[in-house]
C-alpha cells in the first residue's frame, strides 16, 4: 500500500491547486471554448446562465449566392462557382452557418456558366 499523497486522519487533504501562470479562472491559459473563437465573452455571458452564441453566415457563401444570383451577367457565374468552392471548404472547419447559400450559388453559377457555353457556341459556330 502507497502512502504518497495521503495525510493523517483528522486532517483535510492538501489542496493541489494550478499555479496562477498556467490557468486563468479554472481554464488553461488560451482557453477558448469551441464555436465562440470569434466571439466577445461579455455577449455570450452577459445575460443570466449561459447564452448560446449567434449564428453567423459565411461571407463567402453570401457573395456566392449574390454572384449566383447576378449570372445572368456574363461570367459572373464563375465568380459564383469559386466563391462557393471557397465558401464550403471555409465552412467544412469552422462552426459558421451558410453551407446552403454556398451550395446555391455554386449550383446557380454552375447553371449559368453552362448556358453561357451554349450561347457562344451557338453564337460562334451556328449562326
Amino acid at each position: 500500500m502507497s502512502t504518497v499523497g495521503t495525510s493523517t486522519p483528522g486532517q483535510s487533504a492538501p489542496r493541489i491547486s494550478p499555479s496562477s501562470e498556467q490557468y486563468v479562472d479554472g481554464l488553461p491559459q488560451g482557453f477558448v471554448f469551441p464555436g465562440t473563437e470569434n466571439l466577445d465573452p461579455a455577449e455570450i455571458f452577459s445575460g443570466p446562465g449561459y447564452t448560446a452564441p449567434r449564428p453567423h453566415s459565411d461571407s463567402g457563401a453570401t457573395a456566392a449566392l449574390v454572384c449566383g444570383l447576378l449570372s445572368f451577367i456574363p461570367l459572373v457565374g464563375v465568380a459564383a462557382i469559386i466563391l462557393g468552392i471557397g465558401a464550403l471548404r471555409r465552412l467544412h472547419h469552422s462552426y459558421d452557418s451558410g453551407e446552403g447559400l454556398a451550395w446555391l450559388g455554386l449550383i446557380l453559377g454552375a447553371i449559368s456558366v453552362i448556358l453561357w457555353s451554349c450561347v457562344l457556341i451557338l453564337v460562334l459556330f451556328v449562326i
